[in-house]
C-alpha cells in the first residue's frame, strides 16, 4: 500500500453533454470519506486505460494484442513521469502546441480560412460546449471536440473519443516531423567560414 496527501479543489464540474450545464461534485464533501477518494483514483486509472480501443492497423485490422498493450502503456508513460497528462487536462505544453499547429494546417486547408478564422473556431467550440467561462486551450478544444464525437456515436465515452483525437492528431505531427527531416536531409548548405567573425 502507499500512502500520499493531496489538495483537490472543493468542488468539480462536469459537463452535461451539449447541454450547457454540468454535474457538480462536491469534492470537499466525498474526501470527508477517504475511502472514496481511494474508489475514485483506483476508478480514474483503470477508467482511463479501458476507454483506449484496440484500434486498426494501416489494413483496417484490429491491432495486435502486443500493440494493444503497447498502447495502454504508453498512456501510462507520462503518470509514471510525472508529466501533467490526464484525460481531459493539459499534457505537456510541447505536445499540444505541436498538435494544435498540424490541426489548424489542416483546418485552414479544408476551410480555406485564415489563422484568425482558425483561432475564432477553438473559441467558438469550447464556449458552446464547456461555457463561456471556459478557457479556450487546444486541450480544452480537444474536449469539446470529443463530446461532439460522443454525440455522433463515433465513440462510446468522452475519454474514449479523446483518445482517438489525440491519437490522431499525433500521427499527424509525427507525419509532419518525418516530412521535414527528410527534406532537411536533402538541403545541401553550404560550409561557411565565420573565423572572420570571431574576436
Amino acid at each position: 500500500m502507499v500512502k500520499v496527501t493531496i489538495e483537490l479543489p472543493d468542488s468539480i464540474r462536469v459537463p452535461l453533454s451539449d447541454t450547457g450545464k454540468f454535474t457538480t461534485v462536491p469534492v470537499a464533501d466525498i474526501a470527508k470519506h477517504p475511502h472514496q477518494i481511494r474508489f475514485a483514483a483506483i476508478a480514474g486509472f483503470e477508467g482511463a486505460l479501458a476507454n483506449i480501443s484496440r484500434g486498426k492497423d494501416d489494413k483496417g485490422k484490429p491491432n495486435s494484442d502486443a500493440t494493444f498493450a503497447a498502447t495502454r502503456e504508453k498512456r501510462m508513460k507520462p503518470w509514471i513521469e510525472g508529466a501533467d497528462s490526464w484525460g481531459s487536462t493539459e499534457r505537456g505544453e510541447s505536445a499540444y502546441t505541436a498538435m494544435r499547429e498540424v490541426w489548424v494546417d489542416d483546418y485552414r486547408t479544408r476551410a480555406k480560412a485564415t489563422l484568425k478564422e482558425a483561432d475564432a473556431f477553438i473559441r467558438a467550440k469550447v464556449e458552446s460546449r464547456l461555457g463561456k467561462d471556459t478557457k479556450a486551450t487546444f486541450g480544452a478544444f480537444l474536449d469539446a471536440t470529443a463530446l461532439d464525437i460522443v454525440d455522433a456515436k463515433q465513440a462510446k465515452t468522452a475519454d474514449e473519443a479523446r483518445t482517438m483525437l489525440e491519437a490522431h492528431l499525433s500521427g499527424l505531427v509525427e507525419a509532419r516531423d518525418k516530412a521535414r527531416a527528410e527534406v532537411e536531409a536533402k538541403l545541401d548548405v553550404p560550409a561557411f567560414d565565420l573565423s572572420a567573425f570571431k574576436k
